[in-house]
C-alpha cells in the first residue's frame, strides 16, 4: 500500500526517475528500521509518511531550488538515526560493527536529512533535489 501511494506521488508530480529511485529506497530503509528496532511491544503503532515539493517559488528558493521532501514520523522510542557513527567501510567485515548501512546509504542517496523529536514522536525530514524545470 505504501508503494502505490508513492508510486501515485511520483506520477503526479512528474518526478524524475533517479530522483523518485533514491527517495523510494530511502524510505523503505528508513521504514524497515523503524518497524524492525523502534518498537518494543505487539501493539499497533502509526508511521505518517508526508511527501512534498518545495522551494520553487518561495524566498530564498533560487539558492536552493525545487527539492522532494519526505517527512516520516513515528511513534517508536526516540532515537536520531543522524547520530550514529558512519560504518566502517574499509575495516575487515569480522572487525565491522553490526547496522549502521541502512543509514549510511540514505545519506548517500538524499541530499539532505534532518532529525527531530516532537513530543512522543520521532520525525525524520529526507530531501533531493529536483533538476531545474525548462522554460520556467
Amino acid at each position: 500500500m505504501v508503494q502505490r501511494e508513492v508510486d501515485s506521488f511520483s506520477g503526479e508530480q512528474r518526478c524524475p526517475e533517479d530522483v523518485w529511485h533514491a527517495a523510494s529506497l530511502s524510505l523503505e530503509e528508513v521504514l524497515v528500521n523503524i518497524v524492525t528496532y523502534g518498537y518494543e511491544d505487539p501493539s499497533g503503532h502509526c508511521i505518517v509518511i508526508r511527501f512534498s515539493i518545495i522551494g520553487g517559488g518561495e524566498a530564498g528558493a533560487a539558492a536552493t531550488g525545487r527539492m522532494l521532501e519526505v517527512e516520516v514520523e513515528d511513534d517508536a522510542r526516540a532515537f536520531n538515526p543522524l547520530a550514529t557513527a558512519a560504518p566502517q567501510l574499509d575495516a575487515r567485515m569480522e572487525d565491522r560493527q553490526i547496522g549502521g548501512l541502512g543509514i549510511h546509504l540514505v545519506r548517500n542517496l538524499m541530499d539532505s536529512l534532518s532529525y527531530e523529536r516532537r513530543g512522543d514522536k520521532n520525525v525524520l525530514t529526507m530531501r533531493k533535489r529536483l533538476p531545474e524545470q525548462s522554460g520556467s
